[in-house]
This record gives C-alpha cells, structure tokens and sequence, in this order.
C-alpha cells in the first residue's frame, strides 16, 4: 500500500510537469515560428529577388537516401542595403523571442500604441574581443542603457512609422 502510494505521489505530478511542458511548447511556440518562417522563406526570397542565390552545394555532395538537400543563404548582403528589410512585429512586442533570432541586416520594429512601458532592446554586436573576458558589456556597465523606470523606449527607429507599413496594398 505504501510503495503505490509512493508511486502515485511521484507519477502525479510528473505527468502534470509533462502536460505543462507539452502545453508550453503547442499554445505559445507561435513567436518561433514566425521567426523561423521569417528566416527561412521570407528573407530567401527577399535575396532571389535582388539577384542573389543560395550557396552551391558540396561537389562530392550525396544525398543520404531520401534526403532533400535545404539551401543554405549567405545573410551578409542584408547588411549593406542601403534601406534595411524590416520585420514589424506590429503591437506584440510582448512575444518577440529575441534579436539573436533575427539575422543581421534586418530592422526589428513595433507599432506604437497606448503602452508606454519598456521595450525589448535591439541586440547589439559585441566588440572585438580583447584579453581574457571577450565581451566587455557583460562585465561593464555603461550609463543609459538600462530603463528601470519602465518608461517608453527613447530609441530612434523603435518603433515603424505607419507610412512605411504597406497593409492592404498590392
């Protein structure tokens, strides 16, 4: 009786960890998804269409079986267009993962609403590396670069001006 109960009292709320984490994954996996649609459809076209192609596959390259071979894109010409690809994640800048999901040369902005709090920060690049600790902003704190006052982003370019948006039009 007391090894079930043992058991019971362990299974139990194993099985809810379990269940949450499945639920965590399907209802709030959205925000990944976009970015890797974004990434991975969105941006290869944006590059076909200013004349640009995947990188060639290996010459010894053999597909394994079934295998159908994914191109692989060269991101580094977004850096240097003279007006960046912007990705606006409109009012929802609460679900935004992340800059380092975005590759570089791409412009994050938000639709500026009756929220005036803190924004998410634009991921910036590190420095080059110099001595034994290589990112000096992880041990040094520079002034004005943190909003605990929670007040609305000050940052130029945060937020899209809704002429640039292209809504409806074809």
């Amino acid at each position: 009786m007391f090894s079930n109960f043992t058991l019971f009292t362990v299974l139990l709320p194993m099985v809810i960890s379990f269940a949450r984490i499945f639920a965590l994954h399907k209802f709030y996996h959205a925000p990944f998804d976009i970015a890797h649609h974004f990434q991975y459809n969105t941006v290869p076209s944006i590059l076909s269409e200013l004349g640009y192609s995947p990188k060639p596959l290996p010459p010894n390259y053999t597909p394994y079986g079934n295998e159908v071979p994914v191109p692989e894109w060269d991101m580094t010409p977004l850096q240097h267009l003279a007006e960046p690809v912007t990705l606006c994640y409109g009012t929802e800048w609460h679900r935004y993962p992340g800059s380092f999901l975005v590759p570089e040369g791409i412009d994050v902005q938000w639709i500026k609403t009756e929220f005036d709090g803190m924004m998410p920060r634009k991921w910036e690049p590190s420095a080059v590396a110099k001595g034994q600790w290589p990112r000096e902003e992880t041990r040094v704190v520079r002034p004005g670069r943190f909003n605990g006052d929670n007040k609305a982003s000050a940052e130029v370019g945060t937020y899209v001006s809704m002429k640039r948006l292209k809504i409806g039009e074809q």
